[in-house]
């Protein structure tokens, strides 16, 4: 009865601490790979055309793409967090937590935000909670990442900003996000200014219990820039943990406030600057070891409640056992679903050379599981320095494997791991080039260019505005609008593109990467020619016209057409509202 009672305190301490298993402790939340584990083939029946499924080169008319806001906007939200905790019918933890966030992007990436107006009733009072608190971040094309709250205490409560600006995010089509529990893949739908994501996978237990139930609703609007704007999440679990039920619930609520232009000058953005906020009861005990004696209890520790220094012990210890150590715990009954993603986790976090050979050994063993192999992709991509030609050799080598979905994943973290490691970034985009000059050759090979970000391959990427696929011209323009030199081409291709998709992703990547852009006299006229032509659809007609009224003065002869577009039927209300505003200038 005593083992009950501890175990329901320290799970509802983790509750009260990291909000409980939605919440991931390490900074690098999302798994940037638009993958799928095996389990979502049976989902996706509904999104066979979204342009991030990496199943097949399906056009798409009903994805929008997202933006980015103007350099000189400053947004502020409001957060608010409730979490219940329950077990025989009694309430062991309820509370609210909220929280102001402020976004600038007034300077270029990283960008800056500020945390305030800071309520938390689940926190010690002995733990610092400044007025104000800085941290930086970056966004693109719906997904904040590098998040950093500048070498705040990892077990500070603050902390929890980058969870949730990970919940603020949406992609397009299958994304798998890294959790506290494990790595968790979505089927996310964008409808207009409606964002809505579907679990797609089975339930997660742990090795400290087990998920009878869960359920989840997840809801983003978008604002007009298709910016996120207000959030709605309700998740809970039913688990049994030493004979015990216990439900867990929590409620996420993100609504825009109006900003404070003043707050940035109130907040220090240096390096390591939040490190002095002091966290009631952290430990500052001696620096974790892992041996045989207690390495069980560490892992099912972890899996638990995962932290960096954990993680790291453990990486170490399994790089000191070895290969075959390592293949026999992935093998094992004994050891969860979950368990197997903590070690793959602790194997990427050991920061050791080795760890990065025992991840390649682990893609490339057939006998093991599809899904852990994918997991090792994922990790062996971001190991950051540790990285080697190990790592691209392995990924280039599953590139022909049977199992499509394992390729497919081999190469888009191709592109991540040219990102995340600068010394490898000349060989991934020499070999990214090679790739493009096969036949066969396509939208795998452009998201992975996508992940890898830089400009080298545009003229690679060029040809693929020609490309019947629609998901494939939608990428490669995306990819082009970053180049200032490829303007004229997209202006063109916007012209001409018959779908939606890709005209918006045109138009919207000229905006976020052109400062005070206004268009020529006679691409306005190209563009008002466009839309008389009878055969234009509804959604690039109201395109058009949104770039043309963003992006030039009212003449009477845009005005002209602002009058033939409040007559048009089937008309957009934000298209009507835009069309009556350019009239009254």
């Amino acid at each position: 009865m005593k083992r009950n009672l501890l175990i329901t305190s320290l799970l509802a301490c983790a509750v009260v601490v990291l909000s409980f298993v939605l919440f991931e402790s390490t900074p690098q939340t999302t798994v940037k790979t638009n993958t799928q584990l095996t389990s979502v083939e049976k989902k996706l029946t509904d999104v066979e055309s979204s342009p991030s499924s990496v199943s097949g080169n399906a056009s798409s008319s009903s994805v929008v793409s997202p933006s980015t806001p103007s350099s000189s906007e400053l947004k502020a939200y409001r957060a608010v967090i409730r979490s219940k905790l329950t077990g025989e019918g009694a309430t062991l933890a309820d509370f609210t937590n909220t929280l102001n966030i402020a976004l600038s992007m007034k300077e270029k990436s990283p960008f800056k935000g500020v945390v305030y107006d800071v309520k938390f009733e689940s926190e010690d009072p002995e733990t610092d909670i400044p007025p104000q608190l800085g941290f930086t971040f970056k966004y693109d094309s719906g997904e904040f990442t590098n998040v950093s709250m500048l070498g705040l205490p990892s077990q500070h409560p603050l902390n929890i900003v980058t969870t949730l600006l990970v919940q603020f995010s949406y992609f397009e089509g299958i994304q798998s996000i890294e959790l506290a529990d494990g790595i968790h893949t979505y089927v996310y739908q964008v409808k207009g200014e409606q964002v809505t994501r579907q679990k797609a996978e089975d339930l997660r237990s742990s090795a400290s219990y087990e998920t009878l139930s869960e359920h989840e609703v997840w809801s983003l609007t978008l604002d007009a820039n298709l910016f996120p704007s207000v959030l709605a999440t309700s998740a809970g679990k039913t688990l049994e943990m030493d004979g015990s039920e216990l439900q867990l619930e929590q409620e996420i609520t993100i609504t825009p406030i109006t900003p404070d232009p003043s707050l940035l000058a109130k907040v220090n953005f240096g390096s390591g600057v939040n490190a002095k906020y002091k966290v009631a009861l952290n430990d500052s005990g001696p620096k974790l070891e892992v041996n045989e004696e207690n390495f069980m209890e560490t892992l099912v520790t972890f899996d638990a409640k995962p932290d960096l220094d954990t993680a790291q012990a453990l990486g170490v210890y399994l790089v000191n056992q070895g290969w075959g150590f390592v293949r026999d715990l992935l093998s094992s009954d004994e050891i969860t679903d979950s368990m197997r993603s903590s070690l793959i986790f602790a194997l990427e976090r050991s920061g050791e050379p080795e760890g990065e050979y025992l991840l390649a050994s682990l893609i490339e063993d057939d006998s093991l599981a599809e899904t852990d192999r994918l997991r090792a992709m994922m990790s062996i991509a971001k190991m950051g320095d540790i990285n080697s030609q190990v790592a691209l050799s392995t990924l280039q080598n599953m590139l022909d494997h049977s199992n499509g979905l394992l390729a497919q994943t081999a190469m888009l973290n191709i592109g991540i791991l040219g990102k995340q490691n600068s010394r490898m970034t000349s060989d991934v985009t020499s070999f990214l080039s090679q790739r493009l000059s096969i036949e066969g050759a396509g939208y795998s090979e452009l998201l992975a260019i996508s992940n890898l970000g830089n400009s080298e391959l545009d003229s690679k990427v060029l040809p693929y505005l020609g490309s019947q696929y629609a998901d494939e011209r939608q990428v490669a323009v995306k990819l082009l609008s970053r180049n200032p030199d490829m303007q004229p081409t997209l202006l063109n291709q916007m012209l001409n593109d018959s779908n939606p998709s890709v005209v918006k992703a045109i138009t919207t990547g000229i905006e976020n990467h052109s400062q005070d852009f206004q268009l020529s006299e006679s691409y306005q006229a190209k563009i008002r020619s466009r839309l008389d032509a009878p055969d234009i659809l509804a959604p690039t007609r109201d395109l058009l016209f949104t770039f043309l009224a963003n992006n030039a003065q009212p003449t009477a002869l845009n005005k002209s057409v602002a009058r033939k577009m409040l007559e048009t039927p089937d008309i957009s209300e934000s298209t009507l509202v835009l069309a009556q505003d350019l009239l009254n200038k």
